[in-house]
C-alpha cells in the first residue's frame, strides 16, 4: 500500500532556522530508511503548509503492517519532537494523525494534508558531514532520477 506522510519541521522552543529544519528533514529520512517497515521510500519533497515547512514523504509498505506502522510513525514523531505526523493511506483513501499529542490536534483533515504529487518542489538541502554523505548522495541521486 502507498502511504504519504506530512512531517512538520518546526520544533517549539528550538531553533527553526533553515539549517535546523534541513537537519530535521535529514534525520527523518534517515530514520525512515533504517526502519524495515518504512525503508521503501518512494520519494520525498519539501513544501510549505499553512503553518510550517513540511517534509512530504511517499512510502510503499506491506498491507499487513498497519499496527506496526502506526507504532513506528509514533516513535518517529517522538524522535523528531513533533506532536504528531499526518499519515494518509492513498491506497485505501483514509488519513489519521499519529503521535504522542495527536488528540490535541483533532481529527485528520484532508484539506490541510499536502499530497505527495501536489507538493510544490522545494530544494532539499542536506547537511554534509560524517554519517550524512552517503545518505545525501543516495537522496540527491534519487531526486535527480
Amino acid at each position: 500500500m502507498i502511504i504519504e506522510l506530512n512531517i512538520g519541521l518546526n520544533v517549539e522552543g528550538a531553533s527553526n532556522s533553515d539549517l535546523s529544519r534541513d537537519y530535521r528533514a535529514t534525520d527523518a529520512i534517515k530514520a525512515l530508511l533504517r526502519n524495515p517497515i518504512t525503508q521503501n521510500v518512494l520519494g520525498f519533497r519539501r513544501a510549505q503548509s499553512a503553518t510550517e515547512d513540511t517534509l512530504v514523504v511517499q512510502l510503499s509498505v506491506s498491507s499487513g503492517v498497519p499496527r506496526r506502522l502506526r507504532a513506528d510513525i509514533n516513535a518517529l514523531a517522538c524522535q523528531l519532537r513533533q506532536d504528531c505526523i499526518a499519515v494518509y493511506n492513498s491506497t485505501e483513501f483514509f488519513g489519521e494523525l499519529v503521535g504522542p499529542n495527536a488528540a490535541a490536534w483533532g481529527d485528520f483533515n484532508p484539506d490541510y494534508f499536502i499530497r505527495f504529487d501536489a507538493a510544490a518542489l522545494k530544494p532539499l538541502h542536506l547537511p554534509r558531514g560524517p554519517g550524512t554523505d552517503a545518505l545525501a548522495n543516495k537522496l540527491y541521486a534519487q531526486r535527480a532520477a
